[in-house]
């Protein structure tokens, strides 16, 4: 017959084995969705603590939305539990112990854990057959799971909302470019359309710097009316000067300060 000293070594190894497992799921949440991390949590904790029911709130105080995983049929009435106990105290401030959850044939105890300060971090409930449920090594265990899985909640949430906003500037800056490329070709037909008529009606524009007097545009019919190749490049304001016939110069001249004059009082 196994003695005392053999049985508490068996339980410290499975207290350890427990530990050592519930040490390194959290690795095992890197990269899941915020839901899949509650009902990784629910799962775990029903499969290494052999309980009967689990219930899992997890929630970042900013984010919006919480989520919630649900194991086992012990406790069914525990939603209905803890929204009347919060309506009634208005936030779980520890641990409580309910000797009977009822809701089965068997009479089952249940444990109920606030995740963060005023369980800002959401609630782990559980429920066991065990007459001596929850002893202190369940509690300690339920704790250190439910500390590894907010840890790991709040780290996909972040993710979350992190590929969510990349995923919307994405968008955005693919609408920008869209509207940009929609934008460039129309003012490319505008231009086309403007070169066109300037070339049959044998009309031309330019355009000057306010400031320094010289051209600073011209289109192709408006050089080749003057002599010049368009594909030269802008010839500069004397150029331009001297191909005007030197009898013509003053009142090109005069004519040509007198828009500048024109287009400075509109400005104005």
């Amino acid at each position: 017959m196994p003695s005392d000293t053999d049985a508490e070594i068996v339980a410290l190894r499975t207290v350890l084995r427990d530990l050592v497992a519930l040490s390194t799921i959290p690795a095992a949440w890197v990269g899941r969705e915020p839901a899949a991390v509650a009902a990784g949590l629910a799962d775990a904790l029903i499969g290494l603590l052999q309980l009967d029911f689990v219930f899992v709130r997890l929630r970042v105080p900013s984010v919006a939305g919480e989520v919630d995983a649900t194991r086992g049929k012990a406790w069914n009435t525990f939603p209905a539990w803890l929204e009347s106990h919060l309506v009634t105290s208005g936030r779980l401030s520890g641990m409580e112990i309910i000797p009977d959850v009822g809701g089965g044939v068997e009479p089952h105890r249940g444990v109920v854990i606030p995740v963060g300060v005023n369980a800002e971090g959401g609630v782990v409930a559980a429920a066991c057959g065990r007459l001596d449920f929850p002893t202190e090594i369940d509690q300690l265990l339920l704790r250190l799971a439910a500390n590894h899985a907010l840890t790991a909640f709040q780290g996909a949430c972040l993710s979350h909302e992190r590929t969510r906003a990349e995923k919307e500037l994405r968008k955005a800056r693919d609408e920008l470019e869209t509207k940009v490329d929609e934008r460039t070709a129309e003012l490319r037909r505008s231009e086309t359309y403007l070169s066109e008529a300037q070339r049959l009606t044998h009309t031309g524009t330019a355009a000057l710097d306010g400031v320094t007097g010289e051209i600073i545009h011209s289109s192709d019919e408006h050089s080749r009316l003057y002599g010049f190749d368009p594909e030269q490049g802008v010839p500069s304001f004397e150029e331009f000067r001297q191909r005007v016939h030197p009898k013509d110069r003053a009142g090109w001249t005069e004519a040509l300060q007198g828009g500048i004059k024109q287009a400075a009082r509109v400005e104005g």
